[in-house]
């Protein structure tokens, strides 16, 4: 699998036929769960194939003060579907604005380098980010997208109930995340 990109979408009322598939015998499925967030500097540069195992790897090695570095968080996580609002116009024509995501996620393993990672994010910056699911696909393309990233402490009420750190990366697109192969897993 390569890269999937944007279609170019049509500027008439015409528009474009989607070209489905489906297959009774083998259908191709994929599963939820997001596994790994991956962020970067807001100007980081993008990745010239998010699919390659050499430069995956360059970047991993970078130091944090590296403009291009990247960090991975194992996290628990999912992305619902967005927020879109529909605005009906003359003509009975609706349009459609950008749609909002919202991706909440969990860190379940505290320790000090997480924490003081909890602590920089709470500085506010905006984040290049892909998140990759439990099966291997890679989501936001060589660009990644920029998002905000928030977190937060959690500490439980009993004893045997974990303390995390919960989160979430909201950002704003007319489409869906490019998907891809993840080379690391």
């Amino acid at each position: 699998m390569s890269v999937l990109l944007y279609p170019t979408c049509p500027t008439d009322c015409a528009g474009l036929l989607p070209e489905p598939l489906f297959v009774d015998c083998a259908p191709e499925l994929r599963y939820g769960e997001i596994e790994w967030l991956i962020i970067a500097r807001a100007d980081a540069a993008p990745f010239t194939n998010i699919e390659d195992l050499s430069e995956w790897n360059a970047r991993v090695a970078l130091a944090n003060t590296d403009p291009n570095a990247i960090s991975i968080f194992h996290v628990i996580a999912d992305l619902p579907e967005p927020e879109v609002t529909e605005t009906t116009i003359s003509g009975d024509r609706t349009v459609r604005g950008d749609k909002k995501f919202t991706l909440p996620f969990t860190i379940d393993e505290l320790n000090d380098q997480n924490y003081e990672a909890h602590l920089t994010i709470e500085c506010g910056n905006q984040f290049l980010f892909w998140f990759v699911t439990a099966d291997g696909h890679i989501y936001n393309g060589n660009e990644g997208q920029l998002a905000s990233m928030l977190t937060n402490l959690v500490i439980p009420r009993e004893r045997t109930a974990l303390v995390t750190i919960v989160g979430k990366m909201t950002w704003t697109n007319k489409r869906s995340p490019l998907i891809g192969i993840y080379p690391l897993a």
